[in-house]
């Protein structure tokens, strides 16, 4: 007997995948976008700016070649999703100008399976609406295999000021960023029925539900830059402060049926880096008809991160099992609870090949050690202007990079051993000539900040 996937199956009925001639699947999606921009003259030497863009983001049915898209698909919609803006600039005098902004960015993506096929979590329903899937033919029916969502949040505060002469410049500033990133999954039995040519073969088990969430306490830089120029000569020079720290925050996910309550707490400096990052430009007139340049720069750029190695150290995260199931009872429903015998009556699964420690990622932890990555980038030039609005450049660049990665393997049932593995790369990545045309006239060497 078919059933209606939308409905509660009962015991005795099969879910199948749709017969015969099977509807064409249509993905449909929709995106609304709202925006104001205001700029607001406070007085003569005051300036605010203030932008916002919020958007509205739907899709209907999500799926893949295979999956049927009344059951299988799922949808995804944008319930908070918005980026901000807030800036003030201040003309103190004519030589200095001071600034400071906000800005924020917040895009929570929750996907959910069609209207009905989501069940109570540990129903007669819920164990009966399990994803199905046949590896055979690649036919994904009944529900979508599992349900996430996505919280990611950034926010961050600037301030800079500069004094400007006819020669010389000089700025300075901070910038700094906080923000994690959350995700939360849940399953429909927590597993997928797998079938060979429609025969039940296995189920591939999930930790769900589970909940994890990697902060980002700071991302936080100082930075300052100066300017002199003396005859045909300009110099830039500036140095920047940067201080990364990141965590695993403490979260407790509740009891699934293949995975215990799990609760694990905070582990911070994941990673904790302070580095430095130097600049230098040199630009000099060689005829002093401001026509002809030859042009050198060294910097120095670090990797830039935020809470991804904090997302690989976290010891929740997903985690699949594929194990041999028979459909004893012949009632379409993978039947068994941890701890049951495999082959008696309610337990189908073999649970005795599930890992050791399942949906629990306890086997790295963070050497502190680790560098960060970083690259060294020197770039040699002359430019010379052909017409009143063209330049041409020719560049020799040379670029190093650093990289380092530090794993240390714990076996924390045996105690704290370890094993560190360090990696350092250093190369020479490109040395070229590179021929580029401006439309405008290009400006002297200059700064990153």
């Amino acid at each position: 007997m078919v059933v209606d996937l939308g409905a509660d199956p009962q015991p005795g009925e099969r879910l199948r995948p749709p017969d015969g001639q099977a509807e064409q699947g249509l993905d449909d999606q929709q995106i609304k976008s709202a925006m104001l921009r205001l700029t607001w003259q406070m007085s003569p030497k005051n300036k605010l700016g203030m932008y916002y863009d919020r958007l509205y983001k739907t899709r209907g049915h999500d799926m893949l070649a295979g999956y049927d898209p009344a059951t299988a698909s799922f949808t995804w919609r944008s319930p908070v999703y918005y980026t901000t803006q807030i800036k003030w600039t201040s003309t103190v005098t004519n030589k200095l100008v001071i600034d400071a902004g906000y800005g924020s960015n917040v895009n929570v993506t929750v996907q959910n399976m069609q209207e009905g096929i989501e069940k109570e979590r540990g129903t007669p329903a819920w164990y009966a609406a399990a994803s199905r899937l046949d590896r055979d033919s690649s036919l994904v029916w009944a529900a979508t295999d599992n349900i996430p969502t996505f919280v990611p949040t950034k926010y961050y505060l600037t301030s800079s000021a500069s004094y400007v002469t006819g020669s010389h410049s000089i700025k300075s500033g901070v910038q700094f960023g906080t923000g994690w990133f959350e995700q939360r999954q849940d399953a429909n039995a927590d597993l997928q029925q797998n079938y060979r040519s429609g025969v039940p073969d296995s189920v591939v088990i999930r930790n769900t539900p589970f909940r994890y969430r990697d902060t980002m306490n700071h991302d936080l830089s100082f930075y300052a830059q100066d300017s002199w120029t003396h005859e045909r000569l300009t110099v830039n020079g500036g140095i920047r402060f940067e201080w990364l720290k990141a965590e695993n925050t403490a979260l407790t996910s509740g009891a699934g049926r293949f995975a215990p309550a799990r609760s694990f707490p905070t582990v911070p400096n994941l990673p904790d880096w302070f580095d430095l990052a130097p600049r230098l430009g040199v630009a000099y007139d060689l005829f002093g008809n401001a026509k002809t340049a030859l042009k050198f720069s060294l910097n120095r750029y670090n990797d830039s991160r935020t809470t991804g190695i904090a997302g690989m150290y976290n010891p929740m995260s997903q985690a699949t099992a594929r194990l041999t199931w028979r459909d004893l009872n012949n009632d379409d429903i993978a039947q068994g609870e941890l701890g049951c015998t495999y082959l008696q009556p309610g337990c189908e699964i073999n649970l005795a090949q599930m890992p050791a420690n399942f949906g629990i990622r306890s086997l790295r932890t963070y050497d502190p050690s680790t560098q960060r990555p970083y690259n060294v980038i020197a770039n040699l030039g002359v430019q010379h202007q052909l017409l009143p609005m063209t330049a041409q450049l020719s560049t020799l660049r040379s670029e190093v990079d650093k990289a380092f990665v530090g794993i240390k393997s714990v076996q924390r049932e045996e105690g704290v051993v370890g094993i560190l593995r360090e990696r350092l790369q250093e190369r020479p990545r490109r040395t070229a000539v590179r021929e580029t045309s401006r439309s405008e006239s290009a400006p002297p060497a200059g700064l990153e900040t």
